[in-house]
């Protein structure tokens, strides 16, 4: 159970760190789009 757990967290984890990859992607393709 411990290292389902531990599984978990980590996905949450690289969750997270997608997301955050995404946003900032997102945003700067935008800027430079824009301009």
């Amino acid at each position: 159970m411990e290292l389902q757990s531990s599984w978990a967290s980590s996905a949450e984890k690289n969750l997270f760190l997608i997301s955050g990859y995404y946003y900032l992607c997102t945003a700067t393709c935008q800027k430079f789009g824009a301009s």
